[in-house]
């Protein structure tokens, strides 16, 4: 474990979660907690409108869409709370070679969120991202 959380530290300092800075990275207590910060909670909620507009988008493959959707079911808004749901748009998010999914995608394997936790999983996908990320500057 002290191997796992070493290199989460490594890999979270090279900037692979720049928007998680002041957080306990590995603590999904405090994930949820930045998000509740920022407004992802299930009091939180979009016009009818938006929610169509975020799933059309999905429907047609646009990858922010898709993760923005998985983030929807993640928190509960608009849309039943579903971590197995939320998880497989983070995972579909991923392969389209978005970062941010590519991270909480990883985030899931490491908390057991959606899927069992897998530390070797959360890891291949931290450094998919930095390696990802460091081509896309």
């Amino acid at each position: 474990m002290m191997l796992v959380s070493l290199i989460l530290f490594f890999v979270s300092s090279l900037g692979v979660c720049a928007g998680l800075q002041g957080k306990e990275f590995g603590n999904p207590a405090l994930q949820f907690e930045l998000g509740r910060e920022h407004g992802l909670n299930s009091t939180a909620s979009l016009s009818h409108d938006m929610l169509q507009r975020i799933q059309s988008g999905a429907e047609l493959g646009n990858r922010d869409n898709i993760y923005f959707l998985g983030l929807l079911k993640m928190y509960g808004i608009s849309l039943q709370l579903n971590y197995k749901g939320a998880l497989a748009e983070f995972r579909k998010a991923a392969n389209l070679g978005l970062p941010e999914a590519m991270t909480a995608f990883g985030m899931c394997a490491y908390s057991g969120v959606g899927m069992a936790k897998d530390d070797t999983v959360a890891i291949s996908w931290y450094v998919h991202v930095h390696i990802t990320s460091r081509f896309e500057q």
